[in-house]
């Protein structure tokens, strides 16, 4: 029954504030018959609240990212993999890194 927000929050009471930028989620609707396999154990999707991640000053990424093969809720790899390496492009052109001193 968590959060998008309570995984930040629980990473931040653990490893301490601001080491999160980025909160990748999946923006398409889940199936109905994937989520009642995690109703049957009690257990519910994770909720997407942007406006509780974005007040933790991290920014929220969305993709599609349900893996279509599997009866349950997990991220398609290549997707994930796909956004986060659209976030790191984006970075480089906003932010280069800053040359080295020698």
């Amino acid at each position: 029954n968590y959060t998008a927000s309570g995984h930040l929050q629980a990473l931040a009471s653990h490893i301490g504030p601001k080491l999160v930028d980025y909160c990748v989620v999946n923006k398409d609707p889940i199936p109905q018959e994937r989520i009642k396999n995690y109703e049957q154990e009690g257990a519910s999707a994770l909720k997407i609240d942007k406006e509780a991640v974005l007040g933790t000053g991290c920014e929220v990424a969305e993709g599609s990212l349900l893996d279509k093969k599997s009866n349950y809720i997990h991220h398609d790899p290549a997707a994930l993999a796909s956004v986060i390496m659209n976030l790191i492009s984006e970075s480089k052109k906003t932010r280069p890194h800053a040359k080295r001193q020698q």
